[in-house]
């Protein structure tokens, strides 16, 4: 994290701007505070909800955190939850299409109406305090989530966790997904620093859920817990799963299986091992379940062991239709299925390498059931000095465009590590790093990479015909399914 001379955060410039026009005088003036940036730290929104009464005082938090999978684990206890019966908040960014989207009342967006409520209540408080764009839409989930009533709250952090200001409210749990490297120049050049920004977000003397598997980041949780006085609740030790094929199998003894978790049987006994073992079967998951195993896994943990100290149900009878039915929005997202097109927003290099052994796997079990001969070159067989020209013209293209704040050199690394057709460009947002620049960048690692100076330009190379991945940015899925015409929500 940068600070000044005396210690205290300095103003970040955001220029986020709206994918369409605002439509709106509230929505425009919403936009213009994006001026103020981003502000670490707890003192501006600490004034935004007293000078309102505090209104997450009268909510339910699960405060979740993580590198990668915090939006899908919101998601998935989303879900969960309004199918056992509860009414739900869920507080998530960025949003793709229209800003609403990341205030959801029961699984509904915050309407345009509602909206301009809400900025005409606020507008003197954020004015004054020159609140920045993200301030006030957390001010606005807890104004809008205390009115609706809701009773829990699903509270994704937006950069972090120890000067976001989501930490404003004392959540019921915390959970964290993964750490890897992302948002490097905000939040610490190492994985341990990175992993203490987010490990803040624990309450003392309640459950934090944990992700990480077995090494020096969980050590590391371990011994932020006993410092800060929070319960870790290991994944990896309550609740064993693993990947077999496109399922998550939850509850059995998996050993050292690859992409899993074994259980340490006292620890589950101490967990409430009947209510664990009733978990056990096999989970359809939604986009990637490689990817997403651990995210769900999760959320079960955290809703099975909560409903065991507080009493009250909080899964439904069959948690595993729940998820399967759970939208997943621009998580490897399948909108057309033959030739494959996938919108992703794989904006880190562990997301993207993640992204592209599912986009391989797809594309090989394409290729296998139409019995096409890109199958056979992309398990390695075929014909000599060719194969790699031809595993680039038959594996379709990799529409690839990113932020200025992302480790751009590991996620350009992460695209050429195998021969494939890439197409460099860029969202249409102040952040977006040029494709000339990209090109640059990517002079040794992706020679011969072709170019586009944006999205609707980058499908029209791509071809129809042609099997599509657009990853790399949330904004940039956002714009493909703007173009496309497609509802990410449907």
């Amino acid at each position: 994290m940068t600070h000044d001379h005396r210690g205290e955060p300095q103003f970040l410039p955001f220029p986020e701007s709206p994918l369409l026009p605002p439509e709106t005088a509230a929505e425009r003036w919403l936009y213009g505070l994006t001026r103020f940036g981003m502000k670490p730290g707890l003192a501006n929104i600490r004034e935004l909800v007293a000078r309102f009464d505090h209104p997450e005082r009268s909510l339910r938090f699960l405060h979740v955190a993580g590198t990668n999978g915090k939006g899908s684990t919101c998601h998935f206890l989303d879900s969960l939850l309004r199918a056992a019966g509860h009414r739900t908040g869920l507080f998530t960014s960025p949003h793709l299409l229209h800003v609403g989207e990341r205030l959801r009342v029961a699984g509904r967006p915050l309407g345009e109406a509602r909206l301009g409520e809400l900025l005409a209540l606020v507008e003197g408080p954020v004015t004054e305090l020159q609140a920045t764009f993200f301030e006030t839409m957390t001010l606005l989930a807890l104004l809008h989530f205390r009115e609706e009533g809701v009773g829990w709250v699903l509270w994704e952090t937006g950069l972090g966790g120890r000067l976001d200001c989501t930490r404003v409210v004392e959540a019921e749990a915390a959970l964290l997904t993964s750490i890897a490297r992302d948002h490097t120049r905000y939040l610490g050049d190492t994985l341990e620093e990175i992993a203490r920004e987010k490990l803040a977000i624990g309450v003392p003397g309640r459950p934090f859920y944990c992700a990480l598997g077995e090494g020096p980041l969980l050590s590391l949780a371990r011994d932020e817990a006993a410092r800060a006085g929070f319960e870790l609740r290991e994944l990896g030790a309550l609740l064993p799963w693993h990947i077999d094929g496109e399922e998550l199998v939850l509850g059995e003894d998996t050993g050292e299986l690859e992409g899993g978790a074994s259980a340490d049987e006292a620890a589950a006994r101490t967990a409430g091992g009947d209510a664990l073992r009733a978990l056990a079967g096999r989970y359809a998951l939604p986009g990637l379940p490689a990817a997403q195993a651990p995210n769900a896994a999760l959320a079960l943990l955290a809703l099975v062991d909560l409903e065991g100290c507080r009493g009250e149900t909080l899964l439904p009878d069959d948690p595993a239709a729940t998820l399967t039915a759970t939208a997943q929005p621009a998580r490897f997202d399948r909108v057309r299925r033959e030739p494959p097109l996938v919108l992703d927003g794989a904006h880190n290099p562990a997301a993207l390498a993640a992204t592209l052994a599912g986009w391989d796997r797809l594309l090989a079990d394409s290729g296998r059931a139409a019995g096409s001969p890109a199958a056979e070159l992309r398990d390695g067989e075929g014909e000599g000095g060719g194969g790699d020209e031809r595993r680039e013209r038959e594996g379709g293209a990799v529409i690839f465009g990113c932020m200025e704040d992302k480790e751009t050199g590991e996620m350009l690394a992460a695209l050429a590590a195998r021969p494939r057709r890439v197409i460099l460009t860029a969202a249409r947002q102040g952040r977006a790093i040029a494709p000339d620049v990209l090109r640059e960048h990517s002079a040794t690692a992706g020679q011969g990479w072709e170019s586009a100076p944006d999205l609707a330009a980058a499908l029209r190379l791509a071809g129809e015909a042609s099997p599509i991945l657009v990853t790399g940015s949330f904004y940039l899925a956002a714009e493909a399914y703007h173009l496309l015409d497609l509802d990410p929500w449907a």
